[in-house]
């Protein structure tokens, strides 16, 4: 699986090694970034640039960015789709992120809700 749907937000998390060193060493936190990128939006403050993708997508994303041949099939469906720990939010704000949920309105447009706060 490629990761050029969005080029720009592996540029924006590989300019912080000790996410990627993170992601890559840390099953859990891998799972949990995995989670938190579904049915969620990461805006980013400086660029105004909205990433999201589909859990699939999503799943392979994560796996390529651990660089340990694993498939988009070691994160897709893996539970906590949509959720995020108050830990991986610190860590988007810490990358300049804001995650936002949003929902599909019965006209088909995207309504973004307010943004997930920390407990």
């Amino acid at each position: 699986m490629s990761t050029t749907e969005h080029p720009e937000f592996e540029r924006l998390l590989r300019q912080h090694p000790w996410f990627i060193e993170r992601l890559k060493s840390d099953d859990k936190f891998a799972c949990a970034f995995y989670a938190s990128l579904c049915n969620l939006l990461w805006y980013h403050g400086k660029t105004r640039q909205i990433f999201s993708g589909s859990w699939r997508w999503n799943g392979g994303f994560v796996a390529d960015l651990r660089e340990k041949g694993e498939s988009y099939m070691d994160f897709y469906c893996s539970g906590g789709e949509g959720i995020i720990e108050s830990k991986m939010q610190k860590v988007a704000k810490g990358m300049g992120f804001r995650i936002f949920p949003y929902e599909f309105g019965e006209d088909g447009f995207v309504t973004v809700c307010d943004e997930v706060e920390l407990d």
